[in-house]
């Protein structure tokens, strides 16, 4: 039978290991004089009382490597879990770079459209002044020549 902590039985049966009494260890817990519990004692072997010893170090070792391996399990839960979270806000993030570009792009096409029209818009309005100037320019002419009528006819 495991023994939790070399005194608290677990009643989980341990096949392939070897058993120890713990009728001292039970016996101290159940307050049996000291007197009792040091004769107990004395009367085991060497060996016995060493084993003993070694095999609860060892359970102790062991739910020692046990706790450990189950935080370095959980960690890992967490590494894995920071690594999709990582990979989503990344992907997430990439979506928002392509929106933003794809909106200023758009912005910055409407601002080329809108300056297109007004440029054209001034090019229409200076040819038109160019022609009117120059219709303006032959009156001009015409009327500050020395001979009016014959700038009219060559002209």
């Amino acid at each position: 039978m495991e023994f939790k902590n070399g005194n608290e039985p677990t009643f989980k049966l341990c096949s392939g290991e070897r058993g120890d009494s713990y009728a001292i260890v039970v016996a101290d817990n159940l307050k049996l004089p000291k007197s009792v519990l040091e004769r107990a004692t004395n009367l085991l072997s060497d060996e016995t009382r060493e084993a003993s010893t070694m095999k609860l170090k060892l359970e102790k070792e062991r739910e020692g490597l046990s706790s450990l391996s189950l935080l370095l399990a959980k960690r890992e839960r967490e590494i894995e879990e920071g690594k999709v979270f990582i990979e989503e806000e990344k992907e997430r993030l990439e979506r928002i770079r392509e929106t933003v570009r794809r909106d200023e792009g758009r912005k910055f096409l409407r601002v080329v459209r809108e300056k297109e029209r007004v440029l054209e818009s001034l090019l229409e309005e200076m040819k038109n002044k160019t022609e009117a100037g120059s219709g303006l320019l032959k009156v001009s002419t015409y009327l500050s020549s020395p001979d009016p009528l014959f700038t009219l006819i060559s002209g």
